[in-house]
């Protein structure tokens, strides 16, 4: 279920790229077609849990999650460094080929990451589990806002930056109370 997960969203971006797509307010037929996609494999990611408690944790390193999810939070401070800087306002002269190259495949690899994040774990209740799920459910829509103003809008990805933040302290609070 996760690799049918993960290749029908990236060729949904792959289709979304090709059909040279503009920003707009609007959702695109293609947002309604990720959003649907992303619904239907938690709804499945769901049963799978109830039904055999099982993900890719059993499976797979913790740190292959935690690498993605690390990845994933550079690329977004490479891509923010031209508008913000990346050391107190200060910026890095990235590249102008290399940037443009992490733009066009930022989504692929954005959403490898969230998708595998959000396969490795079963869906528990536990906090830890809950507030992470979150924070995939708020990535998981913005992949499926690709082309729309929200995707770029900065306090749409503000928010997502910071609920990292906020998932990664809570996280932490309860692993250490659990000692």
């Amino acid at each position: 279920m996760y690799l049918g997960h993960q290749f029908s969203i990236w060729a949904c971006i792959l289709w979304a790229q090709r059909s040279q797509l503009k920003y707009k307010s609007a959702l695109h037929p293609i947002n309604y077609l990720m959003l649907a996609i992303n619904g239907v494999f938690i709804a499945l990611h769901f049963l799978q849990t109830y039904i055999w408690y099982d993900a890719l944790a059993q499976d797979t390193s913790i740190w292959a999650s935690q690498g993605a999810v690390v990845l994933l939070l550079v690329f977004v401070l490479i891509l923010e460094t031209p508008r913000r800087g990346l050391f107190f306002g200060n910026s890095v002269p990235f590249h102008q080929q290399f940037l443009q190259i992490i733009k066009l495949y930022h989504g692929y690899f954005f959403s490898f990451a969230a998708i595998y994040t959000f396969w490795y774990h079963p869906m528990e209740a536990t906090w830890g589990h809950l507030i992470g799920f979150l924070y995939m459910f708020l990535l998981l829509l913005q992949s499926s806002l690709i082309f729309n103003r929200t995707h770029v809008d900065r306090w749409w990805t503000f928010t997502l930056e910071a609920s990292v933040l906020l998932h990664s302290v809570i996280v932490s609070l309860i692993l250490g109370q659990s000692k």
